[in-house]
């Protein structure tokens, strides 16, 4: 862990936004288009500590491609791969390539659903796993959902190409908890 101070850094943004998992593909929320972007500030909160990170999450055809940075663009790391196999590279250090879940285990001591991310950032259920409970409003936009044992709250939804998409989420499992703020949500042409 030494040697990849950012990975656990990088790792913390997405815990509660659900990065590693048993199994299945990069979930793709019913409705959307199969390429789209999205950016935002993050504050995790663990047993291990808390952390304020910037990501960026491109989502193409079940792939995914993050980059997540600190303050001033400091520690940038790169992610990319699937729920299946992830690629971490930071800098001029040497990449980091294995199994997604083994891989948070290992440098966590935890994992979480990746299967669940793409579909969670943009206000949607994964079609992967079993939905606990879902909560809609008066214009059917999702405000809270439960799935594989985490809780979802979405809130201040903007209308974004047609669709309504939260700006900000807060999600929880056991003792993990993250606050998710969006500040560029928008469909890519092409991955």
């Amino acid at each position: 862990m030494d040697a990849y101070p950012n990975l656990r850094v990088v790792m913390l943004i997405f815990l509660g936004l659900g990065l590693l998992g048993a199994g299945g593909c990069v979930s793709q929320a019913p409705g959307l288009s199969a390429s789209y972007a999205v950016s935002g500030k993050a504050v995790v909160r663990s047993p291990e500590g808390g952390q304020r990170l910037n990501f960026r999450w491109n989502q193409s055809q079940g792939e995914y491609r993050i980059s997540v940075w600190g303050a001033f663009g400091v520690g940038r790391v790169q992610l990319s791969g699937t729920e299946q196999a992830m690629l971490v590279t930071s800098g001029n250090s040497a990449s980091i390539i294995g199994p997604s879940a083994e891989m948070m285990e290992q440098y966590l001591g935890w994992s979480v659903p990746l299967e669940a991310m793409g579909a969670w950032l943009l206000g949607e259920p994964a079609n992967t796993l079993p939905q606990d409970r879902v909560i809609v409003d008066d214009r059917g936009r999702i405000t809270r959902l439960g799935q594989a044992g985490w809780v979802v709250e979405f809130s201040q939804h903007e209308l974004v190409e047609g669709q309504w998409r939260p700006k900000r989420l807060d999600i929880s499992a056991a003792e993990i908890s993250m606050r998710v703020v969006l500040t560029l949500p928008k469909p890519v042409m092409a991955p």
